[in-house]
């Protein structure tokens, strides 16, 4: 049996990666607690703050590093932006230096990055060979990506998944745009022209699960679905599939800057993001519409 092992396996898509294949695979997640193993999912600990991890979990066949803390969680203050920069890069150091020292090697390195690093494009069509755009998310998603690309003498094969707004009823953004649904209103922002790209959670664990044994996915891969839809339509597709009666309305640009500040651009910003890499590859989504991904989350 193959076995994964997960950096930033307690966040949502790691939660989700395990859940889907532990029938599979052995998982192994870093940890910062101790935990008891169950079935084929085996704990070990690390504290990148400190330089500190069980060099036994390395000698994975997969390393999949989603380690990095919420990007909306907490106002962009200054420190906050380092916190956010440094919870990328230190892990992926981490698992870089000690890969060295120990002279393992995997097959496959997936390291997570984002379409944040494309900044605000308005209608621009996107795809891998766009250039960067500017701004925190930008260097942020930059730095990131920068640590994973330091693997690449360390791996068999590197893979850079640039991920789009991750649909989940458990967290990320979804229960964020929906939380005004029980008034009976949905909201878009400003005019509601920024384009929102996307994927539901289930077609990230399938791109990683293809991925494993499918030497077509390397480099820097654009993980959304090919519908990129306008916020304004985005908000009008989830009113027509959520029950009972949705009004959907504007949100003002400016009170969400004053709410938000500079982290505004996380739903401000424009992200017109085609998964061109993928449509080579030929994967085929389990939800490609987003009326059909809503449906499959309100279950």
């Amino acid at each position: 049996m193959q076995s994964i092992l997960i950096a930033g396996g307690s966040g949502l898509l790691g939660q989700r990666i395990t859940e889907l294949l532990s029938d599979k695979y052995e998982i192994r997640i870093l940890s910062r607690k101790k935990r008891e193993s169950k079935g084929n999912v085996h704990y070990y600990q690390w504290n990148p703050d400190n330089n500190e991890i069980d060099h036994n979990a390395l000698s994975a066949d997969v390393i999949i590093n989603l380690a990095g803390e919420g990007i909306a969680d907490k106002r962009w203050t200054d420190k906050r932006k380092k916190d956010l920069v440094d919870s990328r890069v230190k892990p992926a150091a981490l698992i870089a230096q000690s890969l060295k020292k120990y002279n393992l090697r995997p097959k496959l390195y997936i390291g997570a990055s984002a379409i944040g690093i494309y900044g605000d494009r308005g209608d621009e069509v996107l795809t891998e060979s766009s250039a960067k755009g500017t701004g925190f998310m930008v260097d942020c998603c930059d730095q990131w990506e920068a640590a994973s690309s330091a693997m690449l003498p360390l791996t068999d094969r590197l893979l850079i998944l640039r991920i789009g707004i991750v649909l989940s009823e458990k967290g990320g953004a979804l229960p964020k745009l929906w939380m005004t649904a029980p008034l009976g209103v949905l909201n878009y922002f400003g005019n509601g022209d920024m384009y929102y790209s996307w994927i539901h959670i289930d077609d990230i664990v399938g791109i990683v699960s293809a991925a494993i044994d499918n030497p077509q996915y390397h480099g820097i891969v654009n993980a959304v679905t090919q519908e990129s839809l306008t916020n304004k339509n985005f908000m009008k597709v989830m009113a027509h599939t959520m029950t009972g009666p949705k009004v959907v309305l504007p949100a003002p640009t400016f009170a969400i800057k004053l709410a938000l500040g500079e982290m505004s651009a996380v739903v401000l910003n424009s992200n017109r993001v085609a998964p061109t890499r993928l449509s080579e590859i030929g994967y085929v989504y389990k939800f490609a519409e987003l009326g059909g991904a809503i449906e499959s989350l309100l279950g």
